[in-house]
């Protein structure tokens, strides 16, 4: 989960916060109030205090404070510093991750939605693991690796929320990624996301999942669709996006950090995939 950021959105009477389409996953605990969410063209969803969202802002993002009149409309920059004195009509406990930083994030298709009212324990867990990132972020600012604590929190924030997913959908299959269906499987992939920059191959994802070369890639292919390399690249493009958002980041930088020999090799690969180039590509969204 490297990136993940926690902060707060405090939203006035009828206030709106509207947020541009990009490549991350959000997870929303409301601490008091009412939000009301929509994503993208979605119907809007209404999550109370001690409720969690959790969803991705690939379409974009609007939340409003539901319980006054239409109020100011704001454009979403950056999370608030976390203060647990503040007083507003709406106040949430947020956190966005790129959908890089795991491969569970890019592969959440809907939201999830959990209320105190929901059968099983994963309500009470999050609520236990929120008040460990309340602790966290109210404390001194000299803790020792809070960043490396708040990390570890997303991780099991994400994996309790897998686990709700797995006892409560119909849809499961089409809502988490199937290399689930195999750990073997997710042990390389696994291997590949703390590593990208690795010179990864089919024998070493192979290694990596504990199979022979064409066993693997048959079952990868069974369950994932694509040959192992293609979903490679694909959340490889991800991690690029993500740092193309940067405007001071090299492309030299970018295509090293993901595997990439060369700064070419990156551009070519990049347009392959996307159909222009990652300069071109970042112009635009810088713009925008």
């Amino acid at each position: 989960m490297d990136g993940v950021r926690f902060g707060s959105i405090d939203l006035g009477d009828g206030e709106v916060l509207k947020a541009a389409p990009r490549e991350w996953s959000w997870f929303f605990y409301v601490r008091h109030g009412t939000m009301l969410i929509r994503r993208g063209e979605d119907p809007p969803v209404t999550v109370r205090a001690g409720e969690v969202f959790g969803g991705d802002s690939r379409s974009g993002f609007e939340i409003r404070e539901a319980t006054g009149r239409r109020g100011l409309v704001r454009t979403f920059a950056e999370l608030a510093p976390y203060d647990p004195a503040a007083d507003q009509p709406l106040m949430i406990l947020a956190a966005h991750a790129p959908l890089s930083a795991n491969v569970l994030l890019s592969s959440f298709s809907q939201h999830i939605h959990v209320t105190p009212e929901d059968p099983g324990p994963t309500a009470a867990r999050l609520r236990a693991l929120v008040d460990f990132v309340e602790d966290e972020l109210s404390g001194d600012d000299a803790l020792v690796d809070r960043e490396g604590v708040l990390q570890r929190l997303a991780e099991l924030i994400l994996v309790t929320l897998v686990r709700h997913q797995v006892v409560t959908a119909d849809d499961i299959r089409a809502t988490l990624p199937t290399a689930l269906a195999d750990q073997r499987l997710w042990r390389a992939l696994g291997a590949f996301q703390r590593a990208p920059a690795a010179h990864w191959t089919v024998e070493r994802l192979a290694a990596a999942a504990g199979m022979s070369r064409t066993a693997f890639a048959i079952r990868f292919r069974e369950l994932i669709g694509e040959p192992p390399l293609h979903t490679l690249t694909r959340l490889r493009m991800g991690m690029a996006t993500e740092m193309l958002q940067q405007p001071d980041v090299p492309l030299k930088r970018i295509a090293e950090r993901i595997g990439y020999t060369t700064e070419a090799a990156f551009c070519r690969a990049f347009a392959n995939h996307f159909g222009t180039s990652p300069g071109r590509w970042r112009q635009g969204r810088i713009v925008n």
